[in-house]
């Protein structure tokens, strides 16, 4: 497939899953689980909403949003860093991309980042907590998302407690991005 073509086929479906996540949320985990975890969803964001609005300790908050759910969000950044690092220095690894990869490449940075992390939310029936963010901060949420998001990943491993714990850990997390950087994509050099 094209890059072209693999960018607007996968541009559209992560447009399509960000706008479900960010508008619908409710309605989304409601279809997936049923409406009494829809019920208990929208409990817990009102609750983490309240909490937002008094307390300073984002990071802890957003940690704790993630909990069931980090590995995904880990891997979404993961990629999304790798495919930074192919956008500023195409000739870094064995293959050569093209500027119009670089440039779709560049088109997708913004959901392979976020999306991975909402979706695995979603699956925990959780509404978001970017969400809660957003409510409760506007604009500037989406800085301490960032800031939670790297800080998280950079103290990852909180809750295990063996090295065989950690290394499943991050074997899941190398293959969850490199799946995600295959799919979404297309990682496909130019032939020469």
């Amino acid at each position: 497939m094209s890059t072209t073509l693999h960018t607007i086929v996968s541009l559209s479906t992560l447009v399509t899953i960000n706008y479900l996540v960010y508008f619908k949320p409710t309605n989304l985990i409601g279809f997936i689980f049923g409406p009494s975890t829809q019920l208990e969803a929208e409990e817990q964001h009102q609750s983490i909403s309240t909490i937002l609005q008094k307390d300073t300790s984002y990071c802890d908050i957003y940690d704790t949003a993630y909990s069931d759910s980090s590995v995904i969000r880990d891997a979404g950044l993961i990629a999304s860093l790798f495919t930074l690092i192919l956008i500023l220095f195409p000739g870094l690894t064995s293959f050569e991309y093209t500027k119009r990869q670089c440039l779709c490449f560049l088109v997708l940075l913004p959901f392979l980042w976020m999306t991975p992390g909402l979706m695995g939310q979603i699956l925990n029936a959780q509404i978001p907590v970017e969400l809660s963010f957003l409510k409760t901060h506007g604009k500037h949420a989406f800085r301490m998302i960032e800031y939670c998001s790297f800080h998280s990943l950079a103290s990852g491993g909180r809750g295990l407690s063996t090295v065989l714990e950690a290394v499943l850990y991050e074997a899941k997390l190398v293959v969850l991005a490199g799946g995600m950087l295959f799919l979404v994509l297309g990682v496909m050099p130019r032939k020469e």
